[in-house]
């Protein structure tokens, strides 16, 4: 549980960091072309939510200054409408990033350890030569890895509804009503190693940004 918390937290931090990192180094066309998939199921998510809660979509833009963005009307449900439209991304990036990450063969040759944990990181089967679909669910994993964390204006909400999910999944594992299977922690730590590497990438792009 402490190396899912961990990964989980990581994974938060660096896909903000990376989203950010792509937003400020990158030109505006190739931006737009990393994200461009993680935005649309990013978006599409709202303005799923939005009509679920009983409010009205009066707007819709994937290519906004900010990257993507949905106007609404208010939901018909209070409160919880709106955490429910604010935090419905996560919900659904999280779910396509866990059936996404089944599709990359794995290897137990040469496996290492999980911090904090009794499991394994088992060797990407694809560092042993890989097809141009693994390529491309690569690409997906990451544009949805990296548009995952909310926007400014949803992260009131969505920081609330992670809080109570967390406490949630805490309290079903803890009574042992809910087993969490090893490999939701080992798809998230190897995202969490692409994130790293995709910083250490983007990080001359700085360098050279600021000179």
């Amino acid at each position: 549980m402490i190396s899912l918390a961990l990964a989980a937290i990581l994974f938060l931090i660096l896909s903000f960091a990376v989203n950010q990192m792509l937003c400020n180094y990158l030109p505006r066309f190739l931006y737009l072309a990393i994200m461009f998939p993680g935005v649309v199921l990013h978006e599409a998510s709202h303005a799923v939510a939005v009509v679920v809660t009983g409010g009205q979509i009066s707007d819709i833009n994937f290519f906004s200054a900010s990257g993507g963005h949905v106007a609404h009307t208010q939901s018909k449900i209070p409160v919880l409408g709106q955490f429910l439209i604010s935090f419905a991304p996560m919900v659904v990036g999280l779910t396509t990033i866990y059936l996404l990450s089944r599709l990359v063969p794995m290897s137990q040759d040469g496996a290492i350890n999980i911090p904090f944990s009794d499991w394994q990181l088992p060797k990407l089967a694809l560092l042993n030569g890989f097809h141009w679909w693994q390529i491309i669910i690569a690409y997906l994993l990451l544009s949805v890895s990296i548009t995952l964390t909310p926007s400014r204006q949803d992260i009131g909400a969505c920081i609330a509804g992670i809080l109570v999910v967390a406490i949630i999944i805490y309290i079903l594992y803890k009574n042992e009503w809910l087993n969490l299977p090893s490999a939701i922690v080992v798809y998230i730590w190897y995202i969490n190693i692409a994130l790293v590497l995709s910083m250490i990438v983007l990080w001359p792009l700085k360098i050279i940004k600021k000179r």
